[in-house]
């Protein structure tokens, strides 16, 4: 049996809700707005679009099939919507952007362990929650922290990819929503929460043992500071405040 200490830890994930082009539409809408004419944009494009005619029609063709760009046809001319015409005479490119650059925060929850700072969805370390009054088992190997509280934050460097396909897997279908989310607040630590697994012996028969496939992303970390739970010979690693085991067996 193995338990691993850790903590709950919790942040904001901002996932956007508004198409990728949605910052070229902005810019070509206010330069409209600005007076300039489609002939002086297609010459010079505004940041952040290339310098492109192919492109620039593009944009120009996804506004009017998205209606912010009414054409006339007759006087090759383009007349961008009323709502639009409203919104930025009220508050310029930032009033466009806080009602077109829309986004939704959500809140997340992970489980860390307090040796690498490997993730894990809450749900799973639940599962492999422990009772405390029960008596610890035989040969019961409790890995200890090597990161303290501080440095297990400011440690942390999850790709954000994983940590939403933790707690809101539904998400990673949608690449243009999951790949443009980013953390818009810091970690927060948690509860302390350590989960405890039993160890199973290799399905080939040999001596090496394993670990459930569900904590599959936990063997890196184990291999590197635990070894001996696989059937190897343990390796003794120091802290740099004391000289301990990174284990102990009770």
């Amino acid at each position: 049996m193995v338990r691993i200490p850790g903590y709950f830890i919790e942040a904001n994930i901002d996932f956007p809700e508004y198409n990728p082009h949605t910052i070229w539409w902005l810019a070509y809408v206010s330069e409209l707005l600005d007076g300039r004419t489609i002939k002086q944009i297609e010459k010079n494009p505004p940041w952040p679009i290339p310098n492109n005619k192919l492109i620039t029609r593009q944009i120009f063709k996804e506004l009017i099939d998205q209606g912010w760009l009414i054409p006339n046809w007759t006087k090759s001319e383009f007349r961008v919507i009323p709502k639009i015409t409203e919104i930025y005479k009220k508050g310029g490119e930032i009033a466009l952007a806080q009602e077109f650059l829309k986004y939704s925060t959500e809140r997340g929850q992970w489980w860390v362990d307090a040796l690498s700072g490997t993730p894990l969805s809450v749900q799973r370390a639940i599962q492999y929650d422990y009772d405390f009054n029960r008596p610890n088992p035989k040969n019961l190997i409790k890995l200890k922290p090597q990161l303290t509280i501080e440095n297990l934050i400011e440690n942390l460097n999850i790709d954000i990819k994983i940590l939403i396909n933790l707690f809101k897997p539904e998400e990673i279908d949608d690449f243009f929503k999951y790949s443009r989310a980013f953390l818009s607040s810091p970690f927060i630590l948690g509860g302390k929460k350590d989960i405890e697994f039993e160890m199973f012996g290799s399905f080939k028969g040999e001596h090496q043992r394993i670990i459930p496939q569900d904590l599959a992303i936990l063997e890196p970390m184990l291999w590197e500071f635990a070894p001996e739970i696989f059937g190897k010979k343990p390796i003794r690693r120091t802290s740099s405040t004391k000289d301990y085991p990174l284990y102990i067996i009770s």
